[in-house]
């Protein structure tokens, strides 16, 4: 099995990629840019001899274009391996076919407007979370959101308020150490 090695420093970072297969210019690139942290641009100019790439930017869908969706609704447990269940692509969620909950539309590869072996662009197995909904009832919403009280200290607060505010209770809070941990610590009503 013949193996290829790339290795790049550059200002003490040191970089090496090894692949059982020959690597090809578009990832020598990536090693580059990961190494130098530059965002140049790959421009490669067409000589007339070279193949197309599997993934040119001519072969990504244009916005509105179904495409193939695999859904694995977590919700009612509906799973779609056919390649009938299409989306705009462009989209963010689908509404699940069966119990029409929203599930978010994730690439089915690492690069945006590229299928997966199976020929599906994005794949459907989560929960859709609208930024703009007013919907709090996730623990993150609930986590972060402002106390009614003021004089009660909530993830906005500093360590040293909320252990100003411990201090005041008579609550012990040795051993805590993280703000989350000190948050705990304040009795919910």
């Amino acid at each position: 099995m013949n193996t290829m090695t790339a290795s790049m420093s550059f200002k003490g970072l040191k970089v090496s990629l090894e692949a059982d297969r020959e690597l090809t210019f578009k990832e020598i690139f990536k090693l580059h840019q990961l190494v130098t942290g530059n965002d140049d641009e790959l421009n490669v100019e067409d000589d007339g001899d070279s193949k197309p790439t599997d993934s040119s930017v001519s072969d990504i869908p244009d916005y509105g274009e179904q495409v193939n969706t695999d859904i694995e609704c977590p919700f009612c447990g509906y799973t779609s391996t056919r390649t009938s269940d299409t989306v705009p692509f462009g989209f963010h969620f689908i509404k699940c076919p069966k119990c029409a909950k929203k599930l978010f539309l994730s690439y089915a590869t690492a690069n945006r407007g590229v299928p997966n072996e199976k020929g599906f662009y994005y794949i459907a197995d989560r929960e859709f979370h609208d930024r703009r909904s007013s919907d709090t009832s996730d623990e993150y919403s609930k986590m972060f959101a402002h106390n009614d009280n003021p004089d009660i200290p909530d993830a906005y607060s500093t360590i040293p308020e909320i252990k100003d505010y411990l201090d005041r209770q008579g609550i012990d809070y040795t051993g805590a150490r993280l703000k989350g941990q000190l948050l705990e610590l304040i009795p919910s009503k």
